[in-house]
C-alpha cells in the first residue's frame, strides 16, 4: 500500500487492485471507476471495498480493510476513545489542521498512524517525534509490531 500527499489536504492510498483518493475539504473518495460521494454515516461499497462512514463531533471517520490491512481515517479533532475499543486498526490515517491535541487515545496501540495537514509536523512532535521527516509519500506492506509515527506533506 502507497500513501501519498496530493495538496490541499487530500490524498491518495493506493493498493494492489483499488486506489482510494481521499479529499477532506469535501468528504468524497473515488475507487478505481466507481466514485462515491460519501455525505453522512453509513455502509458503503465499491470495487470490492466496504467502507463505514461514522459521524463523530460534526465530522466523518471512515474504516476499511485494503490490502490485508484495517485502515482508520480521520480529522485528529474527531478522534475518541471509543473509536478504539473494540477495532485493532494497523494504519491509522489523520488530518491534521488545526492546533496539535493530546492524542493519548492513540497510545499503547500496535499501528502506523500517518500525519498529514497543515500542523503534523507539530502533532508528531507533541507524540515524542522531535525528528520526524516529512515524506512525499510512504508504502507500507504489513502491520508494524509496535506504533510507528509518519508525516506526509
Amino acid at each position: 500500500m502507497e500513501i501519498a500527499y496530493l495538496g490541499d489536504d487530500s490524498i491518495k492510498i493506493k493498493g494492489k487492485k483499488n486506489n482510494i483518493i481521499v479529499d477532506h475539504n469535501t468528504v468524497s473518495l473515488s475507487l478505481g471507476n466507481d466514485a462515491l460521494l460519501i455525505e453522512g454515516p453509513g455502509e458503503y461499497e465499491a470495487e470490492g471495498v466496504k467502507i463505514s462512514a461514522l459521524g463523530t463531533r460534526g465530522k466523518l471517520c471512515f474504516n476499511f480493510r485494503m490490502d490485508q490491512l484495517k485502515v482508520f481515517l480521520a480529522d485528529k479533532d474527531s478522534l475518541d476513545k471509543n473509536q478504539f475499543e473494540d477495532s485493532k486498526y494497523d494504519l491509522i490515517i489523520l488530518s491534521v489542521n488545526t492546533a496539535p491535541k493530546d492524542l493519548s487515545v492513540l497510545s499503547g496501540l500496535s499501528s502506523y498512524i500517518v500525519l498529514h495537514g497543515r500542523n503534523a509536523l507539530d502533532q508528531a512532535k507533541l507524540l515524542g517525534r522531535e525528528d520526524q521527516t516529512v515524506l512525499d509519500k510512504l508504502q507500507i506492506k504489513e502491520a508494524p509490531e509496535k506504533t510507528e509515527i509518519a508525516v506526509i506533506g
